[in-house]
């Protein structure tokens, strides 16, 4: 895949973007005539080219996927209209012919092995199977003329411009809804990599390139058990608020006692050009159960844990007795690990 080579040189890194429709508002006068037209293409950069220990490097290839939502609107006006989109594997023909005078908006949602991870299917379209993906790229495709038709997407490697097929109806609040191969759609869904990014763009003739730039979006987990637990086993249960019943179990063992890894952040247009790592975060409520060799089980209280973008919050768990029976104190702490930077540690007795 020939991404790294797309990397065009008229990048804007403008990591603080607003939202799409919250621009210069000064009049733009538009001229009488034909207005003229260019072809752009388009490329992404950013922190898919970077390493962020311990969470996993990022490497392009043939099975990530890229969902391209383009907006537009006339520069004298506010509002955003829907003008084209698409699914890509290669962004080699990731081109559009835009309009002067125009303002556009490029959304990117990207997801790493997204042919491995996201849910697919055979779709229907014009007499014709093709492969489809969910959610993040489900859409308003219309396929076979039907009216408000969402549907799993089908992989193009080009635009379809329209203002009535798009993957999501309002530019203000990009969300990342995964679907993954088990079936449920999640909010954080469990060893994915996602990323994100977004581009104002006003076409001139000096300027046929356009880079977006990714951010990641994803935080890292970590738990360890103390040196008490030597029989059963100890399960963590973090919750995933797209629905009730869906929960991300981890279990550990006395030959194991430590676990990791990451989840992506659907809510990305929370996260993307905040610079404040304070402020790009999220909590999440942790169940955690010891059930030892006799069944006897221990619970500690729910805990609410807070995880930051790029970030890995480290679980301690310890446990006290007092000795007397049928009573015990608990003692929980965590840690949030900046990315190549040392441990700053909280305690919650």
């Amino acid at each position: 895949m020939k991404t790294k080579s797309l990397l065009l040189s008229a990048f804007v890194a403008s990591i603080g973007l607003v939202a799409c429709d919250v621009l210069d508002q000064n009049e733009t006068q538009l001229p009488t005539g034909e207005p003229k037209t260019f072809t752009v293409r388009l490329g992404v950069g950013g922190e898919i080219n970077a390493s962020y220990n311990p969470l996993t490097r990022f490497t392009p290839d043939e099975r990530d996927l890229y969902g391209i939502q383009v907006w537009h609107k006339p520069s004298s006006q506010n509002d955003y209209e829907p003008f084209a989109y698409g699914l890509f594997d290669n962004l080699e023909n990731a081109k559009l012919e835009l309009t002067e005078n125009y303002d556009y908006c490029f959304q990117v949602v990207m997801v790493d092995d997204a042919k491995d991870k996201i849910f697919s299917d055979s779709i229907l379209v014009d007499s014709k199977y093709y492969l489809g993906y969910d959610r993040p790229f489900k859409a308003l495709n219309n396929y076979n003329g039907a009216n408000s038709a969402e549907s799993l997407t089908k992989l193009t490697n080009e635009f379809t411009v329209s203002s009535k097929c798009y993957f999501e109806k309002s530019p203000l609040s990009r969300k990342a809804y995964c679907r993954l191969n088990d079936g449920n759609t999640y909010v954080y869904p469990s060893q994915l990599n996602l990323y994100y990014g977004q581009e104002i763009y006003t076409p001139t003739e000096d300027n046929a390139h356009i880079s977006i730039y990714l951010m990641r979006m994803n935080a890292g987990f970590k738990a360890t058990v103390g040196d008490f637990f030597d029989n059963g086993e100890i399960k963590i249960v973090l919750n995933d608020t797209y629905s009730s019943s869906i929960k991300h179990t981890y279990t550990l063992e006395p030959n194991n006692k430590s676990i990791e890894g990451i989840f992506a952040y659907a809510y990305v247009f929370d996260w993307y050009g905040e610079t404040d790592i304070t402020k790009a975060f999220v909590n999440r409520h942790a169940d955690i159960t010891w059930i030892k060799d006799d069944g006897t089980k221990v619970y500690w209280n729910e805990k609410s844990l807070t995880f930051y973008r790029l970030k890995q919050t480290v679980l301690n768990i310890d446990y006290y007795s007092d000795d007397t029976a049928g009573s015990a104190s608990l003692v929980m702490h965590y840690e949030d690990t900046p990315i190549e930077e040392n441990y700053v540690e909280y305690t919650h007795g």
